[in-house]
């Protein structure tokens, strides 16, 4: 099975995907930026036919977002981009390279079910359910005061933290009925955990105990992750915390015209 994990970005998702990562069935490495690139939907030729630009300059995604970045991270599962860019020649489309990619993660880390997190997919999620009908999404939503000062605390402006998190929770809000979409909220993640990741792992028909989580005995260790952005108050390998919830209660933003526009 494939799972993508999608949000606004500073939503707990590199959180989520570490504990995602210590399930046994599970592996969940850095974010390769491949399921939030429209063109490996709707114009794969031009992908192989451009490749060797493409993989030097990466391509854009707009008018979803400005990021350039495809097939990143690679050196975390093991992988050369010479090896990957290969796959994507000899592939089709889409699913036969995602089926290639899945096998050699599989291989290397002995887990049946392949977590992609990448907050981004959140733009494409419609046309990712269309090309894997069998896969899971799993969308976690945060408290957008909170995402817009985490967000702020990267660099962002209160306006462009505004407009992000408001593009990334309208990109899904079609498909949040979707049986293969489960929606959580960060708060339950860490208020209610055990909760939480029981619908998750039903949600993933895999096996629920809370001490998969708890430690990180099952964790891929031949899945190398980073440890987050230096602004953040927990570090994302770190057990639950409740530090990162509420931070809006101690600022003087006023967040009433934003949350008027929320969905």
């Amino acid at each position: 099975m494939i799972v993508n994990i999608c949000c606004c970005g500073s939503s707990g998702s590199t959180f989520f995907s570490n504990l995602m990562n210590r399930h046994p069935e599970i592996v969940c490495g850095d974010e390769l930026s491949l399921f939030s690139k429209p063109i490996v939907y709707d114009n794969y030729n031009h992908l192989k036919k451009w490749h060797f630009l493409i993989k030097r300059t990466g391509i854009t995604s707009y008018p979803y977002f400005q990021n350039r970045t495809i097939l990143r991270n690679l050196q975390s599962f093991l992988l050369t981009k010479k090896q990957v860019w290969r796959w994507v020649l000899e592939s089709n489309n889409v699913i036969e390279f995602t089926s290639k990619l899945k096998s050699h993660i599989s291989k290397i880390t002995g887990k049946s079910i392949w977590a992609e997190k990448t907050p981004t997919n959140i733009h494409l999620i419609g046309r990712f359910l269309k090309f894997f009908p069998e896969a899971r999404v799993i969308h976690i939503v945060r408290d957008p005061r909170d995402v817009i000062l985490s967000l702020m605390e990267r660099g962002a402006s209160l306006f462009r933290g505004a407009e992000r998190w408001l593009t990334s929770t309208s990109a899904i809000r079609n498909h949040r009925n979707h049986p293969n979409v489960l929606e959580i909220k960060y708060e339950d993640l860490i208020l209610e955990s055990e909760k939480t990741l029981y619908r998750v792992c039903l949600h993933l028909k895999v096996k629920f105990d809370m001490d998969f989580f708890a430690t990180s005995t099952y964790e891929s260790k031949n899945i190398a992750k980073k440890d987050g952005f230096d602004t953040w108050r927990s570090r994302p390998g770190d057990d639950f915390s409740s530090k990162s919830i509420g931070k809006f209660k101690n600022n003087a933003i006023d967040f009433r015209d934003i949350l008027s526009m929320t969905l």
